[in-house]
This record gives structure tokens, C-alpha cells and sequence, in this order.
């Protein structure tokens, strides 16, 4: 939901989903949904331009998926690590 909000520009809303989604996947104790979660509401956060909390929660996303042994980039929208280049198979 906070992921829509955000791409339709009601990046207000879409940090309340965000806010809304973390505290029910707490309460679930679902560690790695909140690690992918966070990572997404930081992305969320510096667009909305509050640096300062787009810092804390990454590093909090970075800090549960280092716990739950998740990779930071899983998720909706995530970005992944490039692949190394293949010798022989450049674009031309």
C-alpha cells in the first residue's frame, strides 16, 4: 500500500502505510517483512526529504537484515547488485 501511495505522489500517506505496515509486522514478529519494509519506507522517506529519519531507519533495516541473515535489496521496487560482467558479452 505505502509503495502505491508513494508512486501516485501521496508520499504523506504513504509514510503512514509504512508506519502502519512496521508496527503489524512487529506485532507479528515477522522480522524479515520488517527488515524489507524498512528498507522501502527509508527510500520513501528521502523522497519526502527527511534525511534525518531516512538515515535512522535504513540503518535500522540494514541492522534486522544482518539478523534474519535477508538481503537488504529483497522486496517490491528493491534494487539488486549488478551482476559481474561476462568476458565476451559486451552490448554493442
Amino acid at each position: 500500500m505505502g509503495l502505491a501511495l508513494a508512486r501516485s505522489g501521496r508520499l504523506y500517506e504513504a509514510v503512514t502505510a509504512y508506519t502502519d505496515a512496521l508496527a503489524a509486522l512487529r506485532h507479528a514478529g515477522d522480522r524479515q517483512g520488517e527488515g524489507t519494509t524498512l528498507r522501502s519506507f527509508g527510500s520513501i522517506l528521502v523522497e519526502s526529504g527527511r534525511a534525518g529519519e531516512a538515515a535512522r531507519t535504513l540503518t535500522d533495516a540494514i541492522a534486522v537484515c544482518r539478523e534474519t541473515d535477508g538481503p537488504p535489496w529483497r522486496g517490491h521496487g528493491a534494487v539488486r547488485p549488478r551482476p559481474a560482467p561476462v568476458p565476451g558479452a559486451e552490448i554493442r
